[in-house]
This record gives structure tokens, C-alpha cells and sequence, in this order.
């Protein structure tokens, strides 16, 4: 009986051989992140001390965002104006890159 490890690589090999190129670049590309495009939000929740939250992007949709698709040294707090890559994830929309948006309040306070 072949062990679990040369099972599944014949069934790789098996699976490449009889599929079409185009199928198996989409299954790669299906099994990661999809990069979709860059979208503002305003960040309907966020909870600090678990890390994630909800943007509600401009485009209607819904995005997960964890504390880890922040930019480096970016805080969000609900109601926040912000800017995000858009990508789509194992379990639906998130959001990455995140970084406020300035607001025409905070350009008067630098001018």
C-alpha cells in the first residue's frame, strides 16, 4: 500500500496530467488571494483588543480587516474615512493596506 504522501503526489501528477493548463493556473490562482482593487470606507466597528473589525466600503460590499492588514503604524477606530486594497480571501472580502483618509477637517488643521 503506498503511504499517504505518494498517494497524493500520484494523484497530483494524475490530476496535472489530464487537466488543461488554463483549469490548473485558475485552481492555483482560486487556492490565493485575489487582489481586486483599492476602495475607501468608513470603518463601521473595530475592536482593539481582538484585533479585527468591519469596513463598509463605499462600493456597498463589506470588508473584514484585521489589525495585521493595517499599515505599519495606522490605528482605525469606528467611523474612521479610510483607504484599502480590496482582496478576496479564503472566507469572503477584506481589507488590507489600510490607512486613513485625511478628512477636509484635518487638511484646515494643517494649513
Amino acid at each position: 500500500m503506498a503511504s499517504a504522501g505518494t498517494a497524493s503526489k500520484d494523484l497530483w501528477l494524475t490530476w496535472g496530467k489530464n487537466t488543461p493548463q488554463g483549469t490548473i493556473a485558475k485552481a492555483a490562482q482560486a487556492n490565493s488571494k485575489e487582489e481586486l482593487k483599492m476602495v475607501e470606507g468608513t470603518v463601521k466597528f473595530f475592536n482593539a483588543m481582538k484585533h479585527f473589525g468591519f469596513i463598509a466600503g463605499d462600493d456597498g460590499k463589506e470588508y473584514f480587516v484585521h489589525s495585521s492588514g493595517l499599515k505599519e503604524g495606522a490605528s482605525i477606530t469606528e467611523g474612521d474615512k479610510v483607504s484599502f486594497k480590496a482582496v478576496e480571501g479564503d472566507r469572503g472580502l477584506k481589507a488590507e493596506e489600510v490607512e486613513k483618509v485625511s478628512g477636509d477637517a484635518e487638511e484646515e488643521k494643517a494649513a
